[in-house]
């Protein structure tokens, strides 16, 4: 079908809507999306029977179901990915270490399972298109930057969380994972651009520029990251699904801040944050409530994370501070630790903090960006990503000098790779 490209003032708005303060009524369930994939892959849209000459309309609403499903999908998995991420850090811990549900495998096929299934309907959507439309239609519809930005996402998940892959036929490890999160966020960014498609652009971005990040490109990284606009912040959808982290830490009180962060929490009846151990004031980036309860079922004090608080709380995903972050961080590498700090500061300037010092050795400067980057992406699946990017894994467990959660042989990623 050869369609006349639409104008940009006559699109609708595509997506699951989750960019804050905005739902799209186009939602559709993933389950929904992922059947429908499946039996359209095989077929042209439009009804043998059906002598009317298919138009645009009758394509989008077709496919619509399907990028929001792949979407999605992409996201929907965010709640229990964070949590675990959380628990095998140094963030959270349960009523028992390393408990059994953090050795199973349930999880992991639940997630990959969704973030396979997430590529395989984009892809659909996106040979649909181009086998409907002129290319350059397809290559500027709203769609395609939909369907490319989640696919790139699902992507970069994958290669934040195992070792390696299975795509197809063929072993991926985690660094050819992100190298191809990389080449399909760029082509989210083309499509974005070309679509007039603003909110996907900003976040094919911001996910690009963490993606370069773990890659090491930081100039790269550090152009993406500075084209992310101010308060730009895309969060996950929970669909019918509850927040995880509400649920484990306030429900049902099986998980709360691991015991390292204690000291810097006062027990109070009312919520309060965490102690800014730079400034000794209050970081109002980490709410934090400890009234002398204890986790269900043991003698553990619970430190409760306040980040989350109700059951439909999103979890952001990319947004503008992330990548201040990343800014910081790439002109820290190449030595410009005055404007890294700058960056730093600007972010502690936004809850009323003091800014740091500039800090003279590398060490320094890489103790104020961990230390920033956990206020600011606590509870967010970063921290683990963190300490396995620096080698730190290991020496941060070791550290707690904690028999019941060893440093050594304590993994970083999922599988069996070396160095995780």
């Amino acid at each position: 079908m050869k369609a006349p490209r639409m104008k940009a003032g006559d699109r609708r708005v595509w997506g699951i809507g989750r960019v804050v303060g905005r739902r799209s009524p186009w939602r559709r369930g993933p389950q929904v999306a992922v059947a429908a994939a499946l039996a359209f892959s095989g077929c042209g849209f439009a009804e043998e029977n059906d002598e009317r000459e298919p138009t645009l309309e009758d394509l989008e609403l077709e496919l619509t179901p399907l990028a929001n499903g792949a979407e999605e999908l992409a996201q929907r998995v965010t709640g229990w990915w964070v949590l675990y991420q959380a628990l095998l850090a140094d963030e959270l811990q349960e009523t028992e270490p390393m408990g059994t549900i953090t050795h199973t495998g349930w999880w992991t096929s639940l997630l990959s399972s969704h973030w396979h299934q997430t590529r395989q309907v984009a892809t659909v959507v996106e040979e649909r298109l181009y086998k409907e439309l002129d290319p350059s239609d397809a290559e500027a519809h709203p769609l395609t930057a939909q369907v490319r930005w989640a696919k790139g996402l699902a992507e970069l998940y994958l290669g934040t969380t195992f070792c390696q892959v299975t795509l197809g036929n063929e072993l991926l490890s985690d660094m050819q994972l992100l190298e191809m999160s990389e080449q399909s966020l760029s082509l989210a960014i083309e499509s974005a651009r070309r679509a007039g498609s603003l909110d996907y652009l900003a976040a094919a971005r911001a996910g690009r520029a963490q993606v370069r990040m773990l890659l090491e490109n930081w100039d790269g990284a550090e152009s993406d990251a500075t084209a992310v606009p101010v308060g730009f912040s895309y969060v996950s959808s929970h669909g019918n699904d509850p927040n995880r982290l509400v649920w484990w830490t306030k429900q049902d009180r099986r998980a709360g801040f691991l015991h390292k962060w204690w000291p810097l929490v006062e027990e109070s009846e009312d919520p309060g944050f965490m102690i800014d151990p730079w400034s000794g004031q209050e970081d109002r980036r980490i709410p934090v409530h400890y009234d002398g309860g204890t986790l269900s079922g043991s003698d553990t004090p619970h430190y409760r994370p306040l980040k989350y608080d109700a059951d439909d709380d999103d979890i952001p995903i990319v947004h503008y501070d992330m990548a201040q972050l990343i800014i910081a961080e790439a002109k820290a590498v190449r030595g410009d630790y005055g404007g890294a700090t700058e960056v730093l500061n600007g972010l502690r300037a936004v809850v009323g903090l003091p800014p740091h010092d500039v800090p003279t050795s590398a060490e320094e400067m890489e103790e104020l960006i961990l230390w920033e980057r956990f206020a600011e992406l606590h509870l967010e699946g970063q921290r683990l990503i963190d300490l396995h990017r620096k080698g730190l894994m290991e020496a941060v467990f070791e550290e707690l000098n904690d028999p019941e959660r060893p440093g050594v042989g304590r993994p970083s990623k999922w599988g069996d790779c070396e160095g995780s």
